[in-house]
Order: C-alpha cells, then sequence, then structure tokens
C-alpha cells in the first residue's frame, strides 16, 4: 500500500531512514523487498569536472529508485546532475539539474523510478562550478 506521499513501500524516498524498521513519515512499514544498492552521503566535491556519487551495476533487471540531495557552501556555485542507466531500449540519461546557479542552502530532489537492463551500470553524476562548495548525496534503491 502506498505511504502518505503517495509512494509505496520505498525506504528513503520521504525521510524514512533506513530499509527496515517501524512505519516512518511516509507510512512505510518495514519496508520489505527495497534493498539499498548503493548510498553516499556528504561527499564534498572537490573538482570541478564530474564526479560519479553513486553507481551500481545490476546482475540482473530490474526497477530502481534514483534519489539525490545536495548542499551549497560559502557561495553560489553552478550545479549538474546527471543519471545515465540502460534499458532495453538502450543508453538512457536524465539531466536532473543543468548547469543551474545554485545559492548557499540545502537542495533535495524529488526522486524517480527508472527499470535498468542487466549488466549496464546505473550512475549518479554530480558536477560543481566551484570546487569545495557542494557536499553530495545520492541513493540507488532495488525494489
Amino acid at each position: 500500500s502506498a505511504g502518505v506521499c503517495g509512494v509505496s513501500g520505498v525506504a528513503g524516498a520521504c525521510g524514512v531512514s533506513g530499509t527496515s524498521g517501524g512505519a516512518g513519515a511516509c507510512g512505510v512499514s518495514g519496508a520489505s523487498g527495497i534493498t539499498a544498492r548503493a548510498t553516499t552521503t556528504e561527499l564534498e566535491l572537490t573538482a570541478t569536472t564530474a564526479t560519479t556519487v553513486a553507481t551500481y551495476t545490476p546482475g540482473s533487471a530490474g526497477n530502481f529508485w534514483i534519489g539525490a540531495y545536495f548542499r551549497v557552501v560559502t557561495a553560489a556555485t553552478v550545479v549538474t546532475i546527471t543519471v545515465t542507466w540502460t534499458d532495453v531500449t538502450g543508453a538512457q540519461t536524465v539531466t536532473l539539474i543543468s548547469a543551474v546557479s545554485e545559492a548557499t542552502g540545502s537542495y533535495a530532489l524529488m526522486g524517480f523510478a527508472i527499470n535498468s537492463a542487466s549488466g549496464s551500470a546505473i550512475t549518479v553524476t554530480f558536477t560543481a562550478g566551484t570546487a569545495n562548495q557542494v557536499y553530495a548525496s545520492a541513493s540507488i534503491l532495488q525494489a
């Protein structure tokens, strides 16, 4: 059944920490069948080139939930976030933020579902316009 935010059984999508346990902010209880495949918290982007924040290569095709969050510290900087994967039609790329100047603060992005083919990486990449100004977090969950 769906939780308060309309996400069925997805831990972490609405502030539910972990992948098992009691009911959380969305009413998700136990979150059975959800597995965190890759998660990174507060990775400081020390360069201005694309940085892989989370990646996972599935051993079999399946459904995955992608989430991203970041903080900009001290001064505004340009941020780009992309997610890449392969499904049955071929390589896919979604650009969540494309070279947007972000002010200091914290930013939570809406998570989304994908279906990924076996043997091809799912990758969440961040790029910051200024080194040491962005702390990136991302998760790849499997349903």
